[in-house]
Order: structure tokens, then sequence, then C-alpha cells
């Protein structure tokens, strides 16, 4: 699977990491703005030692296992599928499943399917209450990924995202929203 994609040229990564945190940036208030009407109003604080671990993991092991399985492998095998299916293939998954290479995809390709099927996948990883957020950001990191071609952005994002809100959350005390 090659899924990340090499950066190349000067400040390719840099300027991947830049604008993933622009984006994660915007993607917190979005996420806010989306999910706020519909958090519970008398959501507990988390203890000091749960709140440090969760904006851990949630800002290191989401993003890096997240968005690689989601916009890089899930993405990529909706586009394989649609390939081998124009192809004519009688058992289209099959064969983006057995003979497609995520190599042979195009850094930015993207289809609709590709876009619905990995933001519902991303949106049914979270609360019933948060699918809304989670697939409006879903579509965000997609776009990202259309954009930029690189998974290094998404990463960048979906990690600054975690961290401001859950900064945000700790700040304000609206802990419903994380």
């Amino acid at each position: 699977m090659r899924a990340w994609r090499p950066l190349r040229g000067p400040g390719r990564a840099s300027g991947s990491i830049a604008l993933g945190a622009a984006v994660g940036l915007a993607g917190t208030a979005l996420w806010i703005a989306l999910l706020a009407p519909f958090t519970p109003a008398d959501a507990a604080p988390w203890p000091d030692p749960a709140w440090l671990e969760r904006a851990l993991v949630a800002t290191t092991l989401a993003p890096l296992v997240e968005e690689p399985l989601l916009r890089g492998w899930l993405f990529g095998l909706v586009l394989l599928f649609e390939r081998a299916r124009r192809a004519g293939s009688n058992a289209p998954l099959a064969d983006a499943l057995d003979r497609g290479s995520l190599a042979s995809i195009a850094p930015g390709a993207w289809s609709g399917l590709a876009l619905a099927v990995s933001s519902a996948a991303f949106a049914l990883g979270h609360a019933p209450h948060e699918w809304l957020a989670a697939g409006a950001f879903g579509l965000a990191m997609c776009s990202l990924w259309i954009a930029r071609g690189d998974l290094v952005s998404c990463v960048s994002a979906h990690a600054v995202t975690n961290a401001a809100l859950a900064v945000y959350v700790r700040a304000t005390g609206n802990w419903a929203l994380w």
C-alpha cells in the first residue's frame, strides 16, 4: 500500500503541515458550530488525568490511524472499485481488493462516491449526536486530500483540530463538545 505519497520539492512537507494546521483550526470551528445544537447540556467535566490522556490520544493516535485508513485506504479502495466497475468487471470489489493498487491512484484523485463513503465511515466512528459534525469534518479532510494530494496535510489538520478542541473544551467547560 502506498497511501503515503512521497513529498517532493523544497518546503512541500512544511507547506502540507502549515495548510493542515490552518484547516485544522477551521475544522475546530466547524465541529463546534455543527455539534453545539446537539450536545447535552449536563456533561460532566473530565478529571485532569483523563482529559490529558484523551487529549494526547486524540491529538496523536487518532489522526495517525484514521487518516491513512479512511482517506488513504478506504477512499482509494472506492476509487479502485469505480475504476473496475467502469472497466466492466463482474466483481469490481474483488478486483479492487485483489488486483487494484493504491499506488496507481493519482494524488488528489477523487469521486463523489469516495467522498461519501469515506466521510460516512468517519462519521459512523463517532457518537450519533456527532454524526453531522463528523461527516462535515470528513468532507473537509477529503477536500484537503484532493487539494494537496498527500495525507500529511490531513493528519496535521486532524491533529490540530483535536488539540484545539481539547483546549477549547477545557477552557470553556463545554465538555459535551468532546
